[in-house]
């Protein structure tokens, strides 16, 4: 159930920047408003937040339950959007729903796995959900033959909801939580009370791992969005033609997750960190 969420929840992240030309065509978006409109739709994952703390109270399993359907159905949905503030206002909230997916999942993976594997386990989910990214570069090849156009595209991505109907009983509660459940509702702590430990236990470790994440986000999601957009305005190419380089491209991803993940289990998470890091902007 991880494994699909995550897929469908990557697929349904870069369907905005892959179809922006066809999107912007067809809502008659002006061109002096995509960046604005690409902004407020991307700041969706803030609130996202908020639900790793009501994962702490109500559990990972139904919380996660939850983001997966709400995701769901505001991508599909969106496939009927009719104008421009419709089409943002869906997709805010479709963000919202879908990095709070993302986010539980890896909490899920990280309690359920054995320290020794945690980073192979996270390296996996990764590369699924580069799987759900190369899904929707894929079917962009097709978007000018497809019935419905860009709308087509996002009507795929109610297929969750059909495996998490299927799949919903299977998924149990991770046992980190179950065993300090009993232990946080004796000492009735107030939901904020994760956030201040965090910031007064590891202040200098938060600091860095939010600049870091920060300023790649800064600098890569600018140039991720605009992309597909530049090469078909610019120079011309065909949505088929740049699935062809993103799935390419793409494969890297695949199996470069599992692969850093085993890394860091066998020399540590920080070292190897630091070296993708480093590797990246280059």
């Amino acid at each position: 159930l991880l494994g699909v969420a995550c897929i469908f929840d990557q697929y349904d992240l870069h369907l905005f920047s892959l179809a922006l030309v066809q999107i912007q065509a067809d809502l008659g978006i002006p061109e002096d408003q995509i960046g604005d409109l690409g902004a407020i739709v991307r700041l969706g994952a803030l609130p996202a937040f908020f639900f790793g703390l009501i994962a702490d109270r109500l559990g990972r399993r139904r919380v996660l339950l939850v983001t997966i359907v709400l995701y769901t159905i505001l991508t599909g949905a969106t496939a009927f959007a009719q104008d421009t503030m419709t089409f943002v206002v869906l997709q805010f909230f479709a963000r919202m729903f879908a990095v709070a997916e993302l986010m539980l999942a890896y909490v899920v993976v990280t309690e359920e796995l054995d320290p020794a594997d945690r980073g192979w386990g996270v390296g996996a989910l990764t590369a699924l959900a580069a799987c759900g990214s190369g899904l929707a570069i894929v079917l962009f090849g097709f978007v000018e033959i497809l019935p419905f156009g860009w709308r087509a595209l996002y009507l795929v991505g109610l297929i969750p909801l059909a495996c998490v109907a299927w799949m919903r009983r299977t998924l149990p509660e991770t046992q980190h939580f179950v065993d300090h459940q009993s232990e946080q509702e004796e000492k009735k702590t107030s939901w904020i009370r994760p956030v201040i430990d965090l910031a007064r236990m590891y202040p200098g470790r938060i600091l860095v791992v939010a600049v870091v994440i920060f300023l790649l986000n800064f600098t890569e999601n600018a140039a991720g969005f605009f992309g597909p957009k530049y090469l078909q305005e610019a120079h011309g190419w065909l949505p088929w033609q740049y699935s062809v380089m993103g799935f390419f491209g793409g494969a890297i991803g695949i199996v470069g997750g599992p692969y850093a993940g085993r890394l860091s289990d066998q020399y540590g998470r920080k070292k190897v960190v630091a070296a993708f890091l480093f590797a990246h902007p280059l």
